[in-house]
């Protein structure tokens, strides 16, 4: 399985992308949506909701079929800004894309020092405002860490809180 962001792609790759005789097999992607070709043993997806692809491989010379599923998780894009000043707009770390569907992911924030000033496994409930222990935050930039599933690669990147 894997994890991208809205609008990003991921090379799906069989092992049998190595074997020297392709031709004694036959390969069928599925479904086609999003994918950049069919009937290879790589593949780049870019679909635009979440997917499971399966790629069915035959032994031309038996017939014997075999089949793997990878799923493709499409986040929504990640915020990188907002704007706590209680003006209603933005005031908070949106991340309703990752949470509605995984309400129980880490999430991190770091500042420039690289010392955690967040953390929660309950996003939904306890949304970033900008506050850490009673003490609004300063107008900077943060490092979040963003953990869907353990099993997953971990999302990364900058957060800007503009006052």
């Amino acid at each position: 399985d894997v994890i991208i962001q809205a609008g990003e792609s991921t090379t799906l790759t069989s092992s049998l992308a190595t074997s020297t005789n392709l031709s004694d097999y036959t390969l069928l992607w599925s479904p086609a949506t999003g994918l950049s070709e069919v009937n290879t043993p790589v593949t780049v997806a870019t679909p635009n909701q979440s997917t499971n692809y399966v790629l069915k491989v035959t032994d031309n010379a038996t017939q014997c079929a075999d089949e793997k599923t990878v799923k493709v998780f499409v986040s929504g894009k990640i915020v990188n800004t907002f704007t706590p000043n209680e003006d209603g707009i933005n005031d908070f770390w949106d991340l309703s894309d990752i949470t509605t569907s995984f309400p129980n992911a880490s999430v991190k924030l770091f500042n420039r020092w690289g010392n955690e000033i967040f953390n929660t496994n309950d996003y939904a409930s306890n949304p970033f405002k900008g506050i850490i222990d009673d003490k609004e935050v300063k107008s900077s930039t943060y490092y979040y860490v963003i953990e869907i599933r353990k099993d997953w690669p971990t999302l990364t990147g900058y957060l800007t809180v503009i006052k």
